[in-house]
């Protein structure tokens, strides 16, 4: 028998017995007028300061907690669902279909629990430093040593191990999966690229940006923020194209923060402007002037039709139409105390944001 948390047993079954994905409904939508509305929260106080930004998977939102370990919470009602104090909250949480969540522990564990309930399910001894990436099939992590690992999700096992083409140490990196490769940028801002099947050197592209800047990856390009705006192909890493920023870059202000893709079109914060283009790099909508935005930038996060900038000091998070259209009088802020750890993550119409070890869940438009 295992014990939860909360004190729950949990008998024990086959590790590799997953259950299926749990459904959630989408909450419904606001008018994008005024102050957002709170679905539920803030929740104070039950994060850790700096924690990961939030990991929506189906029905509970996952974070790093107060206190140490993970924790998860109900999506509808903000209430708490699992905890697993085991763990390392700062090895970073990654989602395995929706099905799993995987996360380390102290001496280098891979554990895994079922989104929903908290579960424990299989585990492997493989040096975890940090996760990186997942999908339905492999979790790719760094190690202690500083190596990428790869572990299959169906038997648990290593797959390869290799040393990355550039060192990975100073600082944890951002990284994105797809295409066929494992895209890494490190703490000094190069990026690299590695084969997802055995890790063999895929392209690097040294100097991109001022620090770890998560990349995007869609129908075969890497986008890329930093410097320049740059899309580059996964497989070969050649230029498709490159974007000089609005500004001059001068003490890291201006510049490209993480790029996302929605639907085909790249969402990105450049200094403090919103644009989004196309995946040729043409404009697609308006671009969208922001408030308060100062490096480290966050992802956007594009929730139906709005798309949300997680803004600096006491301005909070921001949120736009998609087309970029404010003549309708769309555009909200939910204003936030200066504090630290704030990103922002989004799911099933939910917007959810963590400031200073609180969780709130916002309505979109």
């Amino acid at each position: 028998v295992w014990w939860l948390s909360d004190g729950r047993p949990s008998v024990f079954t086959d590790p590799f017995d997953i259950p299926s994905a749990a459904t959630v409904r989408p909450a419904e939508l606001g008018t994008g007028t005024g102050t957002p509305e709170p679905l539920w929260g803030p929740e104070e106080g039950v994060a850790d300061g700096g924690s990961p930004p939030p990991l929506p998977v189906r029905d509970v939102v996952v974070f790093a907690a107060a206190g140490g370990g993970v924790a998860a919470r109900r999506v509808t009602d903000g209430k708490e669902a699992w905890r697993a104090g085991e763990v390392r909250g700062d090895a970073g949480y990654l989602s395995i279909a929706d099905r799993l969540v995987a996360t380390a522990d102290s001496d280098g564990v891979l554990r895994t629990y079922v989104a929903s309930t908290g579960d424990p399910r299989w585990t492997v001894d493989a040096g975890v430093d940090a996760l990186l990436a997942a999908d339905a099939a492999h979790v790719y992590v760094l190690t202690s040593e500083g190596a990428l690992r790869c572990v299959a999700t169906k038997d648990a096992t290593v797959r390869w191990t290799r040393r990355p083409p550039l060192p990975l140490t100073g600082g944890r990196p951002a990284a994105a999966l797809g295409g066929g490769v494992l895209v890494i940028c490190t703490s000094g801002g190069d990026v690299v690229a590695v084969r997802a099947a055995d890790g063999a050197r895929a392209w690097v592209r040294k100097g991109q940006a001022a620090g770890a800047l998560r990349p995007a990856i869609d129908n075969g390009t890497v986008f890329l923020g930093g410097h320049t705006l740059a899309a580059v192909g996964a497989h070969d890493g050649k230029v498709r194209w490159n974007k000089p920023a609005m500004q001059p870059i001068r003490r890291g202000v201006y510049g490209f923060g993480p790029p996302t893709v929605a639907s085909g079109v790249v969402y990105v914060l450049d200094g403090d402007a919103m644009r989004s283009l196309r995946p040729d790099g043409e404009e697609a909508s308006m671009t969208t002037m922001v408030a308060g935005v100062t490096p480290p930038w966050q992802p956007p996060v594009v929730q139906a039709g709005s798309v949300w900038a997680v803004e600096s000091r006491d301005t909070g998070v921001s949120g736009w139409p998609r087309n970029g259209d404010i003549s309708s009088g769309q555009g909200q802020t939910y204003p936030l105390k200066e504090g630290s750890g704030r990103t922002a993550a989004g799911a099933a119409n939910r917007l959810f944001v963590l400031n200073s070890g609180a969780l709130v869940a916002l309505r979109v438009f």
